[in-house]
């Protein structure tokens, strides 16, 4: 939720065209990928805690998106625990981050 708002504030605030749609694509993205990954655990496992959010600064989302992206590969088998389903959202949320920072680095 952190990252998805934070994401959302900096959709706002760009000058850019282009930062401003792939900021805009990434939010909706996220959304629909969290949600599907949460009711996939949910049906797996049992229901989650209430999350707790984090601090993002919009300001500087991309090193944010940077280090989350890292974050998701790294804890990758860890989160999914073992269920494919899971796998291939988290696998499907990562490319999301890379494809969005593809076009916030090089194309705008």
């Amino acid at each position: 939720f952190s990252t998805r708002n934070a994401v959302h504030l900096a959709h706002w605030k760009t000058n850019s065209f282009a930062k401003h749609s792939a900021l805009g694509d990434l939010y909706e993205e996220l959304i629909e990928q969290i949600d599907k990954f949460v009711e996939i655990y949910q049906g797996a496992n049992e229901l989650i805690e209430k999350p707790k959010p984090r601090n993002v600064d919009p300001d500087d989302i991309v090193k944010h998106l940077e280090a989350e992206a890292e974050w998701i590969e790294a804890n990758m088998d860890e989160l999914s625990g073992g269920v494919r389903a899971l796998e291939n959202v988290l696998q499907d949320l990562s490319g999301t981050y890379y494809h969005a920072l593809y076009k916030l680095r090089f194309l705008s």
